[in-house]
């Protein structure tokens, strides 16, 4: 027993950069994709193309184009069906740019899709593809300041952040397709994919539909949140001027830390004021205050003395520095 999908348009577009096996009968076709392995619950996309042109420009038999050959010049107009066995493993549906395809229960299937080339002619394509469930879901912020957060993932208020998705389950390598997740009490994304992030009192869960049991909470804070404020600095001297003050600049940093931990995410505004414009001031050459967030600062050494400044947090809570600047010996 089959279940045929009918009428489907194909596109010659390739539709994932990680290309799996591909399986051609005689007649010139193969259907890309993902890897054979995918995940319950998770779409991966997949179009119908030339056996010769399908593999970045690589034959799939020895003798190339030629009359013995699988390869095909022709270009394909449309897919006229998809057969999915077992019917109930997968839903196949039409996309922009070819086939997506959602795995429905653990288990093996097969994929046979039928096309027509611009020639009139009818060709096939067939492909075998194994589905497991994932052991469990893993879902957070993308961390900006840490490649490894610990258990609670600290996130600033009023941010702009990305989530990050995928299913894990030993000894088996998914492939696919995004990973359903919801964020509840992020605020809608922006043009850059990215979602936002309400005040710090405001609770926000992580979850997805194949992992019922996924509640990740993101830790939100605030200025009155943050535990200590570290102001680091590095002298650098420009090769032409080894021989003044002059010419240096101080790159600063400004690190936080909630309990004790480097946040994830750290979007908090930074005040910046500058004690001494005499000595030190910003790169563009103005000392006057001004707002950064979490990124390096350059300071421009104008002479020889202690270049005074501050960093300070929306609470008021402030740290000062001074670092003295002299001229090396040259």
């Amino acid at each position: 027993m089959h279940r045929r999908l009918s009428g489907i348009l194909a596109s010659a577009a390739l539709l994932t950069g990680c290309m799996g096996a591909e399986v051609a009968f005689d007649d010139g076709l193969v259907l890309t994709g993902p890897t054979d392995t995918l995940a319950v619950g998770v779409a991966a996309a997949f179009t119908v193309g030339d056996a010769c042109t399908a593999g970045a420009g690589r034959p799939l038999d020895s003798a190339g184009p030629g009359p013995d050959s699988r390869c095909t010049t022709e270009q394909i107009t449309a897919v006229l069906s998809v057969d999915v066995s077992p019917p109930d493993a997968l839903t196949v549906r039409q996309t922009g740019a070819g086939l997506q395809v959602t795995p429905l229960r653990p288990g093996a299937a097969t994929l046979t899709v039928r096309a027509r080339l611009d020639d009139g002619s009818v060709r096939t394509a067939q492909r075998a593809v194994s589905a497991h469930l994932a052991d469990r879901v893993v879902v957070g912020a993308r961390c900006e300041n840490v490649s490894q957060p610990g258990a609670t993932q600290f996130v600033s208020e009023h941010s702009r952040v990305s989530v990050d998705a995928h299913v894990l389950r030993p000894h088996v390598q998914f492939d696919g397709g995004p990973v359903p997740w919801v964020g509840e009490g992020l605020l809608p994304v922006d043009a850059h994919g990215r979602w936002g992030t309400p005040a710090a009192d405001v609770p926000v869960t992580l979850s997805s539909s194949i992992d019922p049991a996924l509640a990740q909470p993101i830790a939100l804070f605030g200025p009155a949140d943050v535990d200590r404020l570290d102001v680091a600095v590095e002298s650098v001297v420009l090769g032409s001027d080894q021989g003044s003050a002059a010419g240096r600049y101080l790159t600063v940093s400004a690190t936080t830390r909630v309990q004790g931990e480097i946040p994830c995410v750290d979007q908090l505004p930074r005040t910046v004021q500058i004690h001494s414009p005499s000595v030190c001031q910003f790169g563009d050459g103005d000392h006057r205050p001004r707002t950064v967030r979490n990124s390096l600062l350059s300071l421009t050494v104008r002479q020889a003395g202690v270049c005074r400044f501050e960093v300070s947090l929306g609470d008021g809570r402030t740290a000062r520095v001074e670092v003295p600047v002299e001229a090396p010996p040259g």
